[in-house]
C-alpha cells in the first residue's frame, strides 16, 4: 500500500506541474513577446521617424521645460492640531474560538472513528454473508492482470 501512496502522489504532483506549465507558459511568452515588441516597435518607429528614441535612454532629447508640482521651496505646510486617537478596544472572542475549535476537532475525530468503524462492521458483515469465519483479517493486494 504505501508504494501505491507514493506512486500516486508522484504521478499526482507530475500532472500539477505539467497543467500548471501548460497554463503558465504560454501567458509569460505572451507577455514577454508584448515587452519585446512594445520596446523594439517604438525604437524602430523613432528611427524611421527621424527622432531620438526614448525607450534606451529616456534623458535624450528631453528638452521641455520643467514644471514643478508642490509647494516651492523653504515653505512649510501649516500643520493642524492632531485631536485624540480613538482606539477600539480588543474584542476577540478568544474564549469561543478556542471552544469552537476543540469542539470542530472532536467532531472530527469522532467522524473518522466512526466512518472507521462503521467500514469494519459492514466488512464483517459481508466476510460473513460469504461464509467466512468470524474475525477473518483482510489484506489489500494490488493485482496483476
Amino acid at each position: 500500500m504505501p508504494q501505491s501512496l507514493l506512486v500516486t502522489i508522484y504521478v499526482l504532483f507530475g500532472m500539477t506541474c505539467t497543467v500548471g506549465l501548460t497554463f503558465t507558459l504560454p501567458v509569460v511568452a505572451n507577455v514577454l513577446l508584448g515587452v519585446f515588441t512594445m520596446v523594439f516597435g517604438e525604437l524602430f518607429g523613432a528611427k524611421f521617424r527621424g527622432i531620438s528614441s526614448g525607450t534606451l535612454s529616456p534623458e535624450e532629447g528631453n528638452d521641455d521645460p520643467k514644471i514643478v508640482i508642490g509647494y516651492p521651496p523653504g515653505y512649510k505646510k501649516p500643520v493642524a492640531h492632531a485631536g485624540p486617537v480613538e482606539v477600539e478596544p480588543d474584542t476577540v472572542p478568544t474564549g469561543m474560538l478556542t471552544r469552537l475549535a476543540i469542539a470542530v476537532t472532536i467532531v472530527i475525530v469522532a467522524l473518522v472513528i466512526g466512518g472507521t468503524e462503521l467500514f469494519k462492521h459492514q466488512l464483517a458483515q459481508e466476510l460473513a454473508e460469504k461464509g467466512y469465519p468470524a474475525g477473518t483479517e483482510v489484506v489489500p493486494r494490488v493485482m496483476n492482470k
